[in-house]
């Protein structure tokens, strides 16, 4: 089994982050998409589940806060 699970949805990643975990290395780019790199855990399976079954909660504030930071953060590692 995978130990690490590659997330490109920016959405999910700021949602993820906004939950407490935490990504492992910086950012990989491919030619359209930012890849993060989280542990596979059984608690990132229902946290995505959660997020994509719609029945996740967290502090909305803070889930913008981090997905500003992260599409900030996406465009200066990419010279954009």
């Amino acid at each position: 089994m995978e130990k690490v699970k590659q997330i490109t949805d920016l959405n999910l990643v700021a949602y993820l982050l906004t939950c407490g975990f935490k990504y492992l290395n910086p950012p990989k780019f491919s030619p359209k998409f930012a890849v993060f790199e989280f542990e596979k855990t059984s608690e990132l399976e229902e946290a995505c589940q959660g997020y994509y079954g719609r029945t996740a909660k967290v502090v909305a504030l803070t889930l913008c806060e981090n997905l500003r930071t992260i599409k900030s953060m996406v465009q200066e590692l990419r010279g954009w």
